[in-house]
C-alpha cells in the first residue's frame, strides 16, 4: 500500500487504527508539457522550439480516522502542522505501486489551504480532508536515494579530430597530450538513471584542472570551463537551478564555456568522460543525481 510522508507525518498507513486514509491520489501521472513553437508565415507548418515540463499539481483526498474525538482533533492539528510551510518540501512516497519503482519523492509546496470538513459521522470518528500540492522547481518524481559517482583524471586529454584511413571524420574524439586517440575507460564514469525520463545532476568540479570538459557520450551533451580551476577551488554546477557557483554561493557563471549544454542524464546508462589538458594535486568531478519519472 502506497504511503505518503511530509515532515515526519505518514499518510495512508492502514496498519494502525488511527491513520490518515488516502482514498484518491491524483496528479502523479505523466507530466504535462509546455509546448514552444513559432507559426510560419511564408511556408507550411512552423518551427519547433524546445519543450519543457510544466508544473505538476497533485491532490490527496481522504479521511482522518481516529478512535476518539480527542484523538481526531489531535490528528487534525498534526496534519495542518505537517503541511504548514509555504516553500517547497519533499513529499516522500513509499511503495508507489509501479513495478520496479523504488521509494520516491516530489518536491512541492502547498497550493491552497488544507481542506478539512467538520461534519457528524454516525458511530465514526472520521473527518474528510483534501490536500493540494504544487511542484514548480522540479515537476519530475525522483528517487529518494541520491546517487553519486566521481571521475578522477589519470590521463591528460583534449578534444580533437580523428581521421581514420577511410577518411570518415570523427569529431570530438578523445586525444592524449600527443594528440593520439585514447581508447578504453580512462577519465570515465558510467551512471544509471533507473527512471523513465531525463534527470538533472549536480556536478562538483574540484581543481586543479585546466580546460575541463565533461561529456555525456550517451546524448552528446557537454559542459566545461574556459578558465583553470585552481587546486584550492571547487565549482558547483546545479543543472536544475541553472547556476554555477562556489560551495559558498559565489557566482562563477563566467567560468563556463559558451558552448556548454545544461548536461542531462538520459534514462538508462550514461557514459560520462572527462577531458582535461592539465591537472595537479587531487582533482575530481563528482556527479550527484536522482532517478526521475
Amino acid at each position: 500500500m502506497c504511503t505518503f510522508e511530509r515532515n515526519g507525518l505518514v499518510l495512508n498507513d492502514r496498519s494502525v487504527l488511527d491513520h490518515y486514509h488516502v482514498d484518491e491520489a491524483t496528479g502523479f501521472e505523466d507530466i504535462d508539457i509546455v509546448i514552444s513553437e513559432e507559426q510560419a508565415t511564408e511556408r507550411h507548418g512552423g518551427t519547433a522550439l524546445p519543450n519543457f515540463y510544466a508544473p505538476r499539481t497533485v491532490t490527496l483526498t481522504g479521511t482522518i480516522r481516529a478512535g476518539s474525538w480527542d484523538k481526531l482533533d489531535d490528528m487534525e492539528a498534526a496534519l495542518l502542522s505537517a503541511f504548514r510551510e509555504l516553500d517547497e518540501q519533499p513529499l516522500l512516497i513509499d511503495n508507489p505501486g509501479r513495478p520496479g519503482m523504488p521509494a520516491v519523492q516530489l518536491l512541492c509546496r502547498k497550493q491552497e489551504r488544507v481542506q478539512i470538513t467538520h461534519q457528524p459521522t454516525a458511530l465514526r470518528y472520521w473527518r474528510p480532508f483534501q490536500i493540494s500540492l504544487r511542484a514548480l522547481t522540479e515537476p519530475r518524481i525522483q528517487s529518494q536515494t541520491l546517487h553519486n559517482g566521481s571521475i578522477v583524471p589519470t590521463v591528460i586529454t583534449t578534444l580533437g579530430f580523428e581521421y581514420p584511413r577511410d577518411y570518415d571524420e570523427e569529431f570530438d574524439s578523445t586525444m592524449d597530450s600527443s594528440y593520439t586517440p585514447v581508447t578504453g575507460s580512462v577519465n570515465s564514469l558510467a551512471v544509471t538513471n533507473a527512471g523513465r525520463t531525463d534527470t538533472l545532476p549536480v556536478l562538483w568540479f574540484t581543481g586543479g584542472m585546466t580546460d575541463a570538459i565533461l561529456i555525456n557520450e550517451t546524448n552528446g551533451q557537454s559542459i566545461g570551463f574556459k578558465n583553470e580551476i585552481s587546486p584550492d577551488e571547487t565549482i558547483v554546477i546545479d543543472v536544475s537551478a541553472g547556476t554555477v557557483t562556489t560551495p559558498g554561493g559565489a557566482n562563477r557563471f563566467d567560468y563556463l564555456l559558451e558552448t556548454s549544454d545544461w548536461l542531462t542524464l538520459e534514462p538508462g546508462v550514461n557514459n560520462l568522460k572527462l577531458s582535461v589538458s592539465a591537472f595537479s594535486d587531487s582533482p575530481s568531478v563528482a556527479v550527484y543525481y536522482r532517478d526521475a519519472w
